[in-house]
């Protein structure tokens, strides 16, 4: 069972990766002209797609509210660190 907080942090997690993913896949052309280094608006589409996907895992894990489920026996360190 995941612990409140866990939920709490991977439900937050999920939502900035699809605000963000949404954001730079409406407005590539902005987005590419604020990003760090140069990159083409195609590029920056790119990223919110793969920024779009990665929000599954952690919502996976809110749907089966555990993550041994979710990642198999490799998670029991990380259950270990967040339930402290």
């Amino acid at each position: 069972m995941l612990a409140p907080k866990t939920r709490a942090a991977l439900r937050i997690v999920a939502l900035l990766y699809v605000g963000l993913g949404l954001v730079l896949f409406a407005a590539p052309a902005w987005a590419a002209s604020v990003f760090p280094w140069s990159v083409k608006p195609l590029a920056a589409m790119t990223i919110a797609c793969a920024l779009l996907q990665v929000p599954e895992q952690p919502g996976i894990s809110l749907s089966e509210r555990h993550l041994r489920r979710v990642f198999g026996t490799s998670s029991a360190p990380v259950q270990r660190a967040l339930r402290t």
